[in-house]
């Protein structure tokens, strides 16, 4: 077998479980509306003593040609992230495209063109994390109209809260994100505590069916920001408060930061 076909998954096949089938409906139901990016992530688990090779060999082997991508149009945007706290995951490379199709296709044809340029520092990446969690977004709200804060306006750090939520109230939910906690985020931002925040929907994955993300220029910001959101949530919209924690009943924090990102 190549040496990349054991580096990235073969996700198709999960398109057609019947577990990816309601999610894929979700998102074909929006086709009307304006074009809400894909972000196809790569979850790595790696031996923590020599992590930091992995990010060697992504600036070296991987980096040139996502970047090319980016150049020629096969992605609109990639990025790789470092963990700084939370579970188990310690990497995460992700690559964003216009449609399903485009992400999927891109995942395979960058990819295989990383294999074919160095298959040895390809097949290192998998030795060094040998394990990964795969999962395909889609941006839902955001503090862009147009979905740009995912390639335009992040930060240098994120934090992301990757949510378990009863899946016969997500489009209330997503309906509530937009009209009622959007606008805390919004103003967020506008105070300068953060660069962006997204909401993406789960397509194909896990257990994680909603991806809350915000993105600052430290730490320390994004917590001043996430305290001022809660306590706004809890003190004047507790009705919010509890609609969301009963649709969304556990999450998995995570602090990133962010090492490589084109553009």
């Amino acid at each position: 077998m190549h040496p990349i076909r054991r580096l990235i998954p073969t996700v198709l096949a999960a398109v057609v479980t019947m577990a990816a089938l309601p999610a894929i409906a979700v998102a074909d139901s929006h086709e009307e509306e304006a074009p809400r990016p894909y972000a196809y992530g790569i979850y790595y688990e790696c031996d923590t003593s020599t992590q930091e090779q992995a990010d060697h060999i992504m600036k070296h082997v991987f980096k040139p040609v996502y970047d090319q991508g980016v150049e020629d149009g096969t992605i609109t945007g990639w990025g790789w992230m470092a963990h700084a706290v939370g579970g188990k995951w310690r990497r995460v490379v992700y690559l964003i495209a216009p449609t399903i199709d485009e992400v999927l296709e891109a995942s395979n044809t960058l990819n295989t063109k990383v294999g074919e340029a160095d298959p040895l520092g390809a097949n290192r990446l998998q030795q060094l994390c040998p394990s990964h969690d795969d999962y395909i977004w889609r941006w839902v709200a955001g503090s862009s109209e147009d979905a740009g804060e995912i390639t335009e306006q992040r930060g240098d750090v994120a934090f992301s809260a990757y949510w378990v939520c009863d899946m016969s109230k997500e489009s209330d939910l997503d309906d509530m994100i937009r009209e009622k906690i959007g606008p805390l985020w919004d103003a967020q931002v506008e105070a300068g505590n953060l660069a962006s925040w997204a909401w993406f929907e789960h397509v194909i994955g896990g257990k994680y069916r909603r991806l809350a993300s915000q993105t600052a220029k430290d730490f320390g910001s994004i917590t001043k920001a996430r305290e001022a959101v809660i306590n706004e949530l809890v003190e004047n919209h507790p009705d919010v408060m509890a609609e969301f924690s009963t649709t969304c009943h556990s999450h998995q924090d995570y602090l990133w930061e962010v090492m490589m990102e084109t553009p």
